[in-house]
């Protein structure tokens, strides 16, 4: 027996001891619908809103919480992830110029040293050098 139903059982018999039949079917009508904890009345079709959709879905809203935090919250969440790769991308294309450049250069200097006119070309050319006897008159053009 219930905590309900003794609960039930004594407030009936206290009020309706001379009517048996009518004690038990009020009480079997109470014991079903009093909460026995909190001697409220329970209807089934009546929910919590969100209190019962949390007892119900803990596992979901465990990992809808830990979605969120790892998207929004979190050092490393998204906008921070998608900046980053952004950042990536622009520092391999860098490295790409980078190593080109150094490929060209690499193979100027070792045309550089293999000729010794193209040494001469570039240093006058460039850079304006001249031998002692001559002059050099550098025109602009407009």
């Amino acid at each position: 027996m219930s905590v309900s139903n003794i609960f039930c059982l004594g407030e009936v018999s206290y009020f309706f001891s001379f009517f048996q039949k009518e004690s038990e079917k009020i009480c079997n009508f109470a014991f079903i619908n009093i909460n026995p904890l909190t001697m409220t009345e329970n209807n089934p079709d009546e929910r919590n809103g969100i209190l019962d959709f949390v007892k119900r879905n803990k596992v979901l809203l465990a990992i809808l919480f830990f979605v969120v935090y790892m998207l929004f919250i979190d050092d490393n969440n998204l906008f921070v992830r998608i900046t980053q790769k952004r950042e990536i991308r622009a520092l391999k294309s860098e490295i790409e110029m980078y190593e080109k450049q150094i490929e060209r250069d690499e193979k100027l200097i070792k045309e550089l040293d293999d000729d010794s006119l193209l040494k001469e070309h570039i240093a006058r050319e460039k850079y304006f050098m001249r031998e002692k006897d001559e002059d050099i008159f550098i025109t602009k053009s407009k």
